[in-house]
């Protein structure tokens, strides 16, 4: 077995993905169990917004299709909230049940208010407005994030263990 960051294995299995589908118009979200047809359905905001704030789409793409569960997940459906995060969105937000690890890696529920999109692409934008623009606490705790700061795709996803994502490590054969 060998231990691996969920989201370094996510980018290196999206990272080859990305480039080779198109967009297919008129979804407002990605709502699938076939991983092409998702990325196929996002591949085109993804790219947009990624690009524009200089951040790796291939990470975009699987940090999207982790948090979303390929887009399958009541929040992602209910809100377009393809990234988990909270809070409100212009005064729009749905309360749900979330599953969360404290910083000693136990698992534990709450009830939180998450962000309600009008469109993928807008969650998308806020996501990597999030990356760019860090939290009130720390403007730059994701700039590890950024392409400027990580060579590599792998680097970026790196970066989101223990800032973003706070899930513990998993096993791979």
């Amino acid at each position: 077995m060998v231990r691996i960051k969920r989201w370094l294995l996510a980018a290196l299995v999206m990272s080859a993905g990305v480039s080779g589908f198109m967009l297919t118009k008129g979804t407002s979200h990605a709502a699938t169990t076939d991983p092409q047809t998702f990325i196929s359905t996002l591949k085109s905001p993804v790219t947009t917004v990624a690009n524009q704030y200089k951040l790796y789409p291939s990470v975009m793409m699987a940090q999207a299709a982790l948090e979303s569960a390929w887009g399958t997940s009541t929040l992602t459906t209910t809100a377009n909230n393809y990234f988990g995060i909270k809070g409100s969105y212009n005064g729009a937000s749905v309360t749900m049940k979330t599953a969360e690890y404290d910083s000693n890696g136990q698992l534990y529920y709450t009830n939180a208010n998450f962000r309600k999109y009008p469109s993928a692409k807008a969650s998308m934008t806020d996501n990597a407005k999030l990356l760019r623009n860090g939290t009130s606490y720390n403007t730059s705790i994701y700039s590890g994030t950024w392409r400027e700061n990580a060579a590599t795709y792998a680097d970026a996803a790196n970066a989101l263990t223990g800032t973003y994502a706070t899930a513990p490590l998993m096993e791979v054969a």
